[in-house]
């Protein structure tokens, strides 16, 4: 209760400096920047309008995701079948063509082509019961969310975490419990505590079937998620681990594994498959207790929460968090901090999220624009500047691809990095200016978007940066200025009847969300 009272004077004090709009403005910027995926047209206005307390308010909603109404992109969501769908109906609905043709009592034999069979299907039943199905709807909602829901730290927080807990909807049978993984696993637990998420992803079968851990028996030790649930899960790369640590734990999963994979797929712990042995794992014992016969599953179990409260585990969850919301490289006192609070609170996140977002830390203006957006956020926070609407998400899918962020695609078990290292060369940025553009020419079928108003009676300069100021970048530097405003010149404003030309309007705005400052945050 003391962090809270204390993180939340901090808030007011925050308040007594933003006398002016402007500066209120600037912070409100930052906040939406980092803890959304973008301003909406005319919400920062909105927010500068309620004064300095609307930067705790809105904090604390966000962190209250329960009770907002997000009915609105609900509805949208329940068009999209996939989503309320068991796992064991989703594996009977979405099949490849060859198995819908036989489902169908068409004709299938060895001289049969693929593109042969998905025709016959095509025209039988549409393509919508493909495995691509699946997956396009999977990455459709998650875009719909991006961009339209109200619980934006939620959704932030949601791709935070699915890159830490990855899967790949690539490997096996993953694709077909995918969503089922990232709203229960991750969306359902990001605002209750660190081990009850942990424990979650061990849990359920898309983690078990993407690090192999169904695979793994007294036998036939598999050692691909003892040795990820530590290095990237949990203690970190540097967390004081050794190969015998791997290994032993390894023998301490044995047995966690998934019962009907390819027609009900659930958590099965298999008695039978357990290494029984005695295990000596981080200087720990573990002795099976035989005439007990939940003690296997309970070393693994117990084992995971060592993991889960560890404090190279507060150390390394509260680094990336610090990185992801502050800067890459984060300033060490408060990610110390941050650990405290994750060792005291036994991994509450919503008060690690607190602390963060309430820290001086967050606020400092030296950390303003430190950061590069990834493609998710980019695109995101595009549609929103333009006050956007997803109807079809064909065309903002093979952007993402072509940006090289694919969701949930991501092959190695570190998911999609937040480095901009990764993110930004000569290429990418010319992808990523073309997308703006293409955005703003209205060429991407399915997103409805709106351009800002213009008043014509400003120069071309103040139009450009009250047009910046708008989309939540603040003011463009000289250079970038100049080179938009030198291109909008060789446009015609103007019409006969002084109207503006909606291609200047259009080109301004795409210039604008291809600007190294809106690729930032």
């Amino acid at each position: 209760m003391k962090k809270i009272i204390s993180s939340l004077l901090f808030i007011f004090s925050l308040q007594s400096f933003a006398i002016d709009k402007p500066a209120l403005k600037i912070q409100l910027t930052h906040m939406l920047n980092r803890l959304s995926f973008g301003p909406r047209a005319n919400e920062l206005e909105l927010l500068v309008n309620l004064g300095a307390k609307s930067k705790l308010h809105w904090i604390e909603e966000q962190l209250n995701p329960e009770k907002i109404d997000d009915s609105s992109l609900e509805e949208k969501l329940r068009h999209i079948k996939s989503l309320d769908m068991e796992p064991r109906d989703i594996i009977n609905f979405y099949k490849k063509p060859e198995e819908l043709a036989k489902d169908l009592g068409l004709k299938v034999d060895q001289t049969d082509t693929n593109r042969e069979i998905r025709k016959e299907v095509k025209e039988a039943i549409g393509n919508d019961r493909f495995p691509e199905a699946l997956i396009t709807e999977l990455t459709t909602q998650k875009l719909m969310r991006a961009v339209e829901s109200k619980k934006q730290l939620q959704e932030v927080l949601v791709d935070f975490w699915f890159n830490h807990f990855n899967v790949d909807v690539g490997k096996n049978e993953i694709k077909f419990f995918a969503y089922h993984y990232e709203n229960d696993v991750i969306r359902k637990n990001i605002f209750k505590t660190f081990p009850e998420m942990l424990l979650a992803s061990a849990h359920h079968p898309a983690m078990l079937v993407y690090l192999d851990n169904r695979l793994s028996r007294n036998k036939a030790l598999n050692e691909n998620y003892a040795r990820e649930v530590m290095e990237l899960h949990t203690l970190g790369a540097d967390g004081g681990y050794t190969q015998k640590d791997v290994q032993e734990l390894a023998r301490i999963l044995t047995g966690w594994g998934v019962k009907d994979l390819k027609e009900n797929p659930l958590f099965y712990f298999n008695e039978k498959a357990h290494d029984k042995s005695d295990k000596l794992w981080l200087s720990m014992q573990f002795t099976t207790n035989k005439s007990n016969p939940n003690s296997s599953l309970l070393e693994g179990e117990t084992a995971l929460m060592t993991l889960a409260l560890h404090p190279k585990t507060a150390e390394h969850i509260c680094h990336k968090l610090v990185s992801y919301f502050i800067d890459e490289t984060p300033p060490q006192l408060l990610a110390t901090k941050c650990k405290e609070t994750f060792l005291k609170s036994k991994g509450n996140l919503k008060e690690i999220y607190r602390l963060i977002f309430t820290s001086k830390e967050f606020w400092d203006p030296k950390y303003d624009k430190s950061k590069i957006k990834m493609p998710l956020a980019l695109i995101a926070s595009s549609v929103r500047a333009l006050n956007g609407e997803i109807l079809n998400t064909t065309d903002l899918q093979k952007s993402l691809k072509m940006m090289g962020e694919e969701l949930y695609r991501a092959q190695p078990p570190t998911g999609f990095k937040d480095e901009a290292s990764i993110w930004v060369s000569p290429g990418s940025m010319i992808s990523r200016l073309q997308f703006a553009l293409d955005l703003s020419a209205h060429k991407f079928s399915g997103v409805l978007i709106s351009w800002p108003t213009i008043d014509r009676k400003k120069t071309l300069e103040k139009q450009i940066q009250s047009m910046s100021q708008s989309f939540g970048i603040g003011q463009l530097n000289a250079a970038n200025l100049k080179i938009i405003k030198h291109e909008l010149e060789l446009e015609t404003p103007f019409f006969a009847n002084n109207e503006i030309k909606l291609t200047y309007i259009g080109k301004m705005s795409g210039m604008i969300l291809g600007s190294p400052e809106f690729q930032r945050k």
